[in-house]
């Protein structure tokens, strides 16, 4: 593609609660950064990170996981035009086996 710039990646620092891997990333309707959908183990509930302009911050998720999941990951989708989003995954047991899907939406709302 002659004659078009090429954009340059950048490395953005994520610090989510415990280091959990993050999965995806979603926009707000700025088109700036706003969720990103989390890896968790050991059960617990489903986690987002959220970022405010600033930093990041943890969130949990509405998802309760059950007491034997291992693990559980979450991905997120923007809805284009507003700063709704979903998180969609699942948690196993083992690591492979999903015993229970994970679909959240979020309006929008920033954390408390």
């Amino acid at each position: 593609m002659a004659g078009r710039a090429r954009g340059r990646w950048a490395t953005v620092n994520l610090r989510s609660y415990l280091d959990l891997p993050a999965l995806s990333i979603s926009p707000g309707s700025s088109g700036r950064p706003q969720w990103a959908g989390l890896e968790v183990f050991a059960g617990g509930r489903n986690a987002y990170a959220h970022y405010n302009g600033t930093a990041w911050s943890n969130v949990p998720g509405a998802t309760v996981l059950p007491g034997k999941a291992f693990v559980a990951f979450t991905v997120t989708a923007h809805i284009p035009g507003t700063d709704a989003t979903w998180g969609v995954g699942g948690s196993a047991d083992d690591g492979a086996m999903p015993i229970r899907a994970i679909i959240e939406f979020n309006p929008g709302t920033p954390p408390a």
